[in-house]
């Protein structure tokens, strides 16, 4: 039976002064939830009913857009003897599988892990193509939903029908990456950036000294006077930085015990990505007979790249196991996983869960116990998922640890290697980000005909620019379209949310999808989570590289080998 699953997750700075108030941004007035989602149904008002997936993210957004869109249609009449919109929220985390969406009381999903051609053939979704390719003037946005699409997006959400006539029966929600998060405050306090020019040979030496004067290095953007300069531009600088947090008594790298595997594979895949960049990565799921430029083997211990490029089609896309950012990949999770100083204590501790290792994180240097923690391993949700820790730190230590008055950000992948860093400086694209949530809002099939309107016009409302700036300013978090900030806007925002509002501007964007039908039927295996599968040396499959490197004692050389043995044996198999 057809699913759809649960959320990934579960699947797998100047000195801040502490000791008195800080001044950070307003953030927007957020209605209470509890009361929104405990409403009962009056029976004076029309009803729409609402899934909202309640992972990382909460329904704290969608409860802002019920009140608006209720208050915009309270002297609405949709049924006779009744005046007024009445939005129930009905936030879930178990799975639903796709034969219940027909009967059940939702009308509206918003979901992710969702599989839209699944849907498609189970018959499940509504035509809601007035909504995306309708103009969103009524709402004081000039644009349309469509306008806001991706070409890619455009062409996989977009179905033709017989008359090549396009059609949308659900559009992409929320992006998802997996991603290493600093601790601004703690960097600026220790000092954690590279100088431009070291002034001798201890590591110490590598290091600002003078936050606010010493001019530090160009970054991984290869550019001066941008945002992440002197952040580690490769990944021997990455180790170096992990070192020298060490040598200062601070924890390099965090992560959650309990899902080491899916969040390390998925850093992985984060890493090989930005490697590859939009088209490369985009190969594995178009196969459209384009060349694959950096494919190699291990030769003699080490990778070797092929002389010639390999036009890749639905028939050789196992080739793209050999690509050389899975290699540079696997080399940097290897490093992090075996070498013990560089992560937290509980990262293999199957007891310790994503929301322990925030609070660690969030906590770690301010409770009397541990030392400071200087980068968590963790998706785009964490900020949002951890509002309850921010809530009890402001409450037992004061306002200065709210997360408006915290400085967190998003710390740009390194590259590989020194060419690879020089070759990215000098193009246009810097950094090549893979959203892979699936998220998906949809209207399901069998609503009643008077109603589809109603429910679209809400779509539309939902997808609004100041309603997507209204998102990230709640959660933390970014929409997978495209969307606009001022620079008002981005005062009610976190710094941890601008980071990512502004990584996205600098960032090539894929979503690992396509129409192709061996794509389209076979969606589960050329997920980001099934794409690491090796075939060891012993004959065993194993899913996770980080067991392998971990537990079984796998060279990296070994796993990437096998990687190529697991999917060009697999290949045939697919429909």
């Amino acid at each position: 039976m057809k699913k759809i699953k649960k959320a990934l997750v579960l699947m797998l700075s100047a000195f801040m002064a502490f000791s008195g108030m800080a001044v950070g941004c307003a953030q927007p007035e957020i209605p209470n939830e509890n009361d929104a989602l405990n409403e009962e149904i009056d029976p004076n008002r029309t009803q729409i009913h609402v899934f909202c997936f309640d992972g990382g993210f909460g329904s704290d957004w969608l409860v802002s857009l019920k009140k608006k869109f209720e208050e915009m249609h309270k002297n609405d009449s949709y049924e006779d003897g009744k005046t007024g919109v009445q939005i129930m929220i009905n936030p879930e985390k178990d799975e639903l599988d796709v034969d219940e969406i027909s009967y059940n009381k939702n009308e509206l999903f918003f979901t992710e892990n969702a599989y839209y051609y699944d849907l498609l053939r189970a018959n499940a979704l509504a035509d809601i193509t007035d909504a995306v390719t309708g103009s969103l003037s009524k709402f004081g946005d000039e644009r349309s939903i469509e306008s806001k699409l991706t070409d890619a997006q455009k062409a996989y959400y977009g179905v033709k029908d017989d008359n090549e006539k396009v059609h949308y029966y659900g559009i992409p929600h929320y992006s998802i990456f997996m991603q290493m998060n600093y601790n601004v405050d703690l960097f600026d306090q220790k000092g954690y950036y590279f100088l431009d020019v070291p002034t001798g040979e201890t590591l110490e030496d590598r290091f600002v000294y003078d936050v606010a004067n010493d001019k530090r290095s160009k970054g991984p953007d290869g550019v001066y006077n941008t945002f992440d300069d002197g952040l580690p531009a490769t990944y021997e600088e990455f180790f170096l930085l992990c070192d020298y947090i060490y040598q200062c008594s601070d924890i390099p790298l965090t992560w959650a015990g309990k899902v080491n595997k899916g969040y390390l594979s998925s850093l992985l895949q984060a890493l090989a990505v930005d490697y590859e960049g939009a088209e490369q990565s985009s190969l594995y799921y178009n196969m459209d007979g384009k060349p694959a430029k950096n494919l190699g083997r291990v030769v003699n211990g080490s990778f070797v790249e092929d002389e010639t490029d390999t036009i890749i089609t639905e028939e050789n896309g196992y080739e793209l196991a050999r690509q050389a950012g899975k290699y540079y990949g696997l080399q940097f999770i290897e490093k992090i996983v075996n070498t013990e100083k560089y992560h937290n204590a509980l990262a293999f501790n199957t007891g310790h869960s994503h929301m322990d290792a925030q609070t660690d994180f969030l906590n770690a240097g301010h409770d009397g116990v541990t030392n400071e923690s200087a980068i968590l391993i963790d998706g785009i949700w964490w900020e949002s998922e951890a509002t309850a820790t921010f809530n009890s730190m402001v409450k037992s230590k004061g306002e200065q640890f709210s997360k408006a008055n915290r400085k967190f950000a998003y710390l740009p992948l390194p590259k590989a290697t020194a060419s690879k860093a020089t070759e990215t400086a000098q193009s246009n694209t810097k950094f090549t980000l893979c959203d892979y949530s699936f998220s998906l809002m949809y209207m399901k099939k069998n609503v009643a005909e008077w109603k589809k309107p109603l429910l679209m016009e809400f779509l539309q409302f939902c997808n609004t620019n100041e309603n997507l700036v209204e998102f990230t300013q709640i959660t933390s978090a970014i929409k997978s379209i495209d969307y606009t900030a001022t620079e008002d806007d981005m005062k009610q925002m976190s710094h941890y949310t601008k980071s990512l509002f502004n990584m996205k501007k600098v960032s090539d964007i894929i979503q690992p999808f396509s129409t192709t039908d061996l794509y389209v039927n076979n969606q589960l295996f050329f997920s980001p989570l099934e794409s690491y599968y090796s075939k060891l040396p012993s004959g065993t499959n194993m899913q996770y590289p980080i067991e392998a490197f971990r537990e079984k004692n796998v060279s990296v050389n070994d796993y990437f080998s096998g990687m190529y043995t697991y999917f060009s044996g697999k290949w045939g198999s697919l429909k």
